[in-house]
């Protein structure tokens, strides 16, 4: 049981590493987009305005923390479920 819990952790986490590189990678474009797309005088390519409000803020913070606090129970789940359909 323990190296099955080892084994659903450590894919788990990969998941977790893809997802949060996707949006990380999303986040470089949306910098990469505006450098090419913008020519006004004052932007200097540094500095981007992204602007939040405190309940997106708080949407992006319990989805990210859900996930990761649910994504192990969820492989467990989905691996035990697999392995009842090859059963019957």
């Amino acid at each position: 049981m323990i190296q099955e819990r080892n084994s659903v952790y450590h894919r788990a986490y990969q998941y977790l590493f893809g997802v949060s590189g996707l949006l990380t990678g999303a986040l470089l474009g949306y910098s990469v987009s505006q450098d090419f797309l913008n020519d006004s005088s004052d932007f200097d390519g540094f500095n981007y305005e992204i602007t939040l409000t405190w309940p997106q803020v708080q949407a992006i913070f319990w989805l990210v923390f859900g996930y990761a606090y649910m994504l192990p129970s969820i492989i467990m789940a989905w691996r035990e479920s697999r392995r009842m359909d090859r059963k019957s």
